[in-house]
């Protein structure tokens, strides 16, 4: 009888300690969920620095201002696109969408046709203060493009950086 009633005793002392390591694992796995997610608002992470490879290649990159239309549930919102690279474009819009969400997108890439495509954001300003700000918007990549849209961004990229060169 004495094992069971110092087993009994200990019970709570055994509570405890499962609930403490319970609280430890958790704020483990919410800190490297947050690393993992790019949130950088955390106080842990302030110092944090990203090793930057030299043989990594760049994107080509243009600054565009064209029109873009986002089509929603409660309707179709307009922004603009100031950003144009292969894989994906910054999109300026006065309320950013959440960091992972998807969404169709038709950008005006020339003067007479609308072309969709879908996207995912990757990155945007919504928790930069206004004063930090010059355009509020959201990085965007692009999903599952195909030979032709791919190429299309291509040509588009290649004509403004062209036009950029000229005197």
């Amino acid at each position: 009888m004495d094992t069971n009633s110092s087993i009994l005793q200990g019970l709570p002392l055994i509570s405890i300690i499962l609930a403490l390591l319970f609280f430890i694992f958790f704020r483990v796995v919410s800190r490297y969920k947050k690393q993992a997610l790019g949130d950088t608002d955390s106080n842990s992470m302030q110092n944090l620095q990203f090793e930057v490879q030299a043989q990594t290649a760049q994107a080509e990159r243009v600054q565009l201002k064209r029109p873009a239309f986002i089509k929603r549930t409660d309707g179709v919102m307009k922004v603009g696109v100031k950003e144009l690279t292969t894989s994906g474009a910054f999109v300026t819009c006065p309320q950013p969408f959440a960091v992972g969400e998807s969404f169709a997108i038709r950008i005006l890439l020339n003067q007479r046709t609308a072309h969709r495509f879908q996207a995912e954001v990757i990155w945007n300003n919504q928790n930069v203060i206004n004063e930090e700000i010059i355009i509020r918007g959201m990085k965007v990549r692009f999903l599952k493009l195909s030979e032709k849209e791919r190429k299309m961004i291509q040509e588009t990229i290649a004509l403004r950086l062209e036009a950029k060169t000229l005197p």
